[in-house]
């Protein structure tokens, strides 16, 4: 601070006022740090199609490069690299391939199993599938399908995930009908994070 003064010489009187200096800008630092965050989050959660003959049914398309609509969606937002983890309930016992794994979708009504390929898609270009899902044979290996962040490119930023299905109609467990009948077949599908 600076300070003014005043004297008078008769009676040696002085007086000082302090007077304040004008200051250099006052410089604040806030720091705000941010973690790993991934999110997902459901856009389309229950899909569903109709199977009215002998042939090849699927929900969504399993080749690489398909068109996406009416499969189930998920979106992830990350700003770090992760990988996912798609899981469901599986069965062994399925015709014609009893030893080898399915998906297992139940009928709603009638309890029965029906044996089912899910697929996932990454965007509108990259599939990864449980099995063959062009010969229906099943999987050597048991569910879960995982993508690792590299394998799936699913690093920074917002990336569509889509889930589908491909199965056919005498895709049935061993001591149940041959033919799967008429009724509503659902599987769950869990979609985890993995570091």
């Amino acid at each position: 601070m600076n300070h003014l003064c005043l004297s008078l010489s008769a009676a040696t009187l002085s007086l000082c006022i302090a007077t304040p200096i004008a200051a250099g800008p006052a410089i604040v630092e806030i720091k705000q740090e941010v973690q790993e965050i991934a999110m997902l989050s459901l856009e389309d959660g229950s899909v569903s199609t109709i199977m009215d003959d002998p042939n090849p049914t699927s929900v969504g398309d399993p080749s690489a490069f398909g068109p996406t609509p009416g499969m189930a969606q998920l979106e992830l937002a990350t700003n770090f690299c992760v990988g996912l983890q798609f899981d469901f309930p599986t069965v062994q016992g399925i015709r014609p391939y009893p030893v080898r794994n399915f998906g297992q979708a139940v009928g709603l009504g009638n309890g029965n199993t029906l044996g089912v390929q899910p697929f996932v898609r990454i965007g509108s270009s990259w599939a990864n599938n449980f099995g063959d899902t062009a010969n229906l044979s099943g999987s050597t290996s048991d569910a879960p399908i995982s993508l690792s962040a590299q394998s799936g490119n699913l690093c920074d930023g917002y990336h569509d995930i889509f889930l589908g299905l491909v199965t056919q109609w005498d895709l049935t467990l061993n001591g149940e009908p041959i033919y799967a009948e008429p009724d509503t077949y659902r599987i769950p599908i869990t979609v985890s994070l993995l570091p």
